[in-house]
């Protein structure tokens, strides 16, 4: 009997956070009205033995057609072992707005990634730092796309989206699936002021917002969430609005991830955050939590009915905010695969999610 009290009430609460993902998701943000940004723009990309993917976002780099007096590009290697930093070296004398240095920063209580972040944005000059990763392709007209946003003076972090490119196979399909749902419930999070999360794939903030909320002084331990935490400090610390970029001019590709250990390890760290989440956000993550638990239980005790008329519901009722993210994100490819991803995704998610928080396996390479 508990347990399907419980498998009722998680469930009208879950039901209900997806309904207001899928209303959430839909509103449009109006930028044809602002003024145009002419602030200074620096391109972060900090790497680590990255010398097998890193020369096609530098090829993609060269491409941009934002004007070139007004950005640049900073390359920071941090302590690569590989060829990565010659390769970067490279770029530079073909490029006179590119800069590369070493991570020059050997505080070994900033942990992972973030001790890189914090030295290149020591080095940046400009207003706004638009950052992405070495395994990434960005567009020719990313930077206008993003920095537009910042015409308003109230917004302080630009989310964009990245999504994973096609390939062949079901793990690319569920890493495609993966990257549309997490940007959808950003994108509804973020057009009520208050982001779930961000992505530091295709992010973009100011400079001076780094340094107002402390740039990563309070979670400088953790080793992964160098995105997370930023976009938590600015909704924690700071009056500054946010903007979720649903433009496709702005779309950060990012390579799929084989199957073996590494594409595991990478679901632990991305999902390692769930206990530093905002108080309401992991209420509903912990009761997305229990709604799962509850519906496995409700199988074990002999109970039909009530989970077999919860999964048809739960079936429906996510198809809302899915399809409503697959066709802003164009992957409306993905909506006949969407019976075996509705089975397989929520596993992945949980059982990554549980492993990597309560185990906090997550690493910078």
């Amino acid at each position: 009997m508990f347990i399907s009290y419980l498998l009722v009430i998680s469930g009208l609460i879950y039901f209900i956070t997806l309904i207001a993902i899928f209303l959430l998701a839909g509103k449009r943000v109006d930028v044809s009205s602002h003024r145009e940004f002419n602030g200074f723009v620096s391109v972060l990309i900090c790497a680590k033995n990255e010398q097998n993917t890193i020369e096609d976002l530098l090829e993609s780099l060269t491409r941009l057609t934002y004007p070139k007096d007004k950005y640049e590009v900073v390359l920071i290697d941090d302590e690569s072992e590989d060829n990565t930093f010659d390769i970067m070296n490279r770029y530079i004398g073909k490029n006179a707005n590119w800069l590369c240095y070493k991570n020059q920063i050997v505080d070994k209580s900033i942990k992972g990634k973030k001790k890189a972040i914090t030295f290149g944005i020591e080095k940046c000059k400009g207003d706004i730092i638009l950052t992405t990763d070495a395994d990434c392709i960005v567009p020719p007209d990313w930077i206008q796309s993003m920095v537009k946003f910042f015409a308003d003076e109230n917004v302080g972090m630009v989310l964009g989206h990245s999504p994973v490119e096609k390939g062949k196979g079901l793990l690319n399909k569920i890493q495609r699936f993966d990257a549309i749902c997490e940007s959808t419930v950003a994108l509804a999070t973020a057009n009520i002021n208050k982001p779930f999360h961000s992505n530091g794939r295709n992010l973009a903030y100011r400079k001076k917002v780094f340094y107002e909320i402390g740039g990563y002084e309070d979670n400088k331990h953790i080793a992964s969430g160098d995105d997370f935490f930023l976009s938590k400090g600015v909704l924690e610390k700071t009056n500054y609005g946010f903007a979720y970029n649903t433009s496709p001019d702005s779309f950060v590709k990012t390579k799929s991830e084989g199957f073996g250990i590494k594409y595991f390890f990478q679901q632990f760290r991305r999902n390692s955050k769930a206990f530093y989440l905002p108080v309401d956000y992991f209420l509903l993550a912990a009761n997305a939590f229990l709604f799962h638990l509850s519906l496995l239980l409700s199988f074990l005790t002999g109970c039909v009915m009530l989970p077999v008329a919860s999964l048809v519901v739960k079936f429906l009722v996510e198809l809302l905010p899915v399809y409503r993210g697959l066709r802003i994100f164009e992957a409306t490819d993905l909506i006949k695969y969407y019976p075996i991803l509705w089975v397989l995704y929520p596993v992945i998610m949980i059982t990554s999610a549980f492993i990597g928080s309560v185990f906090k396996l997550s690493s910078w390479k």
